[in-house]
């Protein structure tokens, strides 16, 4: 099963023991990749883009996964594998350059059910220009590509697509894209809601939570080389010799399936219509909070960790917003259900 570590950037996190070995490979230098790879971004003699279309990021896509098949990295479990830890799960990635978080590149690691090793650094087969080109255009056209390439990741596996993780009601999929970024506003909004009141759209905007891109990656990260939704949450068709890239055109350039995704990916939760009528929104809703309050317990608990003075501002702060994270949750679900039905995140 999984213990809680604790780490010097006072985060706190439950790592299966599958993950720590290969973690720890890497973890004692970290310090000093960090310096390499700041020195190594800053002497990048390559041409740098960032893109900002759909068709322009594809192409970077099927340039890094042409690359990768000649570096022998060709199925593309392992090629969506080291393209998501280019934002998400390792230090080398987008996240890791904001967060400086060790505890969350564990926890991207443990939800998709496969740990990153150095081997999955894609910088020396990449060449610096196409990497820091695809990890500067993370967000393309109001979508967070982060989020969809994280999702297609943990799809890619039974154990992060289908089974919930311990304490969370959730799988690794719905961890690292919609739940993670929902229970997290839901327990800022229960947090903000111990000293008045606060309305459930706060955390619907800007660029973290339920942000607008935030979103349109996320529901990618389950739609995008999907099958019929009815059938629930598939691995992403992609045959062996496909490329991803050319799933992204088909969904964001050629838009197929584009005008019904929030349909399609309301019908995954267990959604049932009548024409255009939601027939068991309660149910949906309340299955959404569940998961949202599951989760932002934990959330809730690490981020006042990461922010507040000690162990009794922490035990105090989670008496007074644990009370409040049901209705949050609940609101939060709800807000996300109707931008679903409109098909609308702005």
């Amino acid at each position: 099963m999984a213990y809680l570590a604790e780490f010097s950037d006072g985060s706190l996190i439950e790592i299966p023991k599958t993950i720590d070995r290969a973690w720890q490979e890497y973890a004692h230098h970290l310090s000093r990749e960090r310096r390499a790879d700041t020195a190594r971004a800053k002497r990048c003699n390559q041409p740098i883009l960032r893109t900002s279309s759909f068709s322009d990021y594809a192409r970077m896509v099927r340039q890094a996964e042409m690359k990768l098949i000649q570096c022998g990295r060709a199925s593309p479990e392992d090629r969506l594998h080291i393209l998501s830890g280019i934002y998400y799960g390792t230090p080398w990635s987008r996240d890791f350059d904001v967060e400086k978080s060790t505890a969350r590149n564990v926890a991207f690691q443990a939800f998709l059910a496969r740990p990153y090793t150095n081997s999955d650094d894609p910088r020396p087969c990449l060449g610096c220009g196409l990497f820091e080109s695809l990890k500067r255009s993370q967000d393309v056209a109001g979508v967070d590509m982060g989020h969809t390439l994280i999702g297609l990741n943990a799809r890619m596996r039974t154990a992060s697509r289908s089974v919930p993780f311990p304490a969370t009601s959730s799988t690794g999929l719905e961890i690292t894209t919609w739940v993670g970024d929902l229970a997290g506003g839901s327990a800022r909004l229960a947090l903000d809601r111990r000293t008045g009141t606060v309305a459930a759209t706060k955390y619907f905007s800007g660029t973290d939570y339920g942000a607008p891109s935030n979103l349109e990656g996320d529901l990618a990260g389950s739609l995008v080389a999907a099958g019929s939704p009815s059938g629930g949450v598939s691995a992403p068709s992609i045959s062996s010799s496909g490329f991803i890239a050319s799933a992204i055109e088909d969904y964001f350039v050629k838009k197929i399936g584009w005008a019904n995704r929030g349909r399609d990916f309301l019908v995954l939760q267990g959604a049932s219509f009548s024409g255009s009528a939601l027939t068991n929104r309660n149910r949906i809703r309340s299955s959404m909070a569940d998961k949202f309050e599951a989760f932002g317990r934990l959330y809730l608990v690490n981020f006042l960790r990461q922010h507040s003075s000690g162990p009794l501002a922490i035990a105090g702060a989670t008496a007074a917003a644990f009370p409040l994270l049901r209705r949050a949750s609940e609101e939060v679900a709800d807000i996300f259900i109707g931008k679903l039905l409109l098909n609308r995140f702005k």
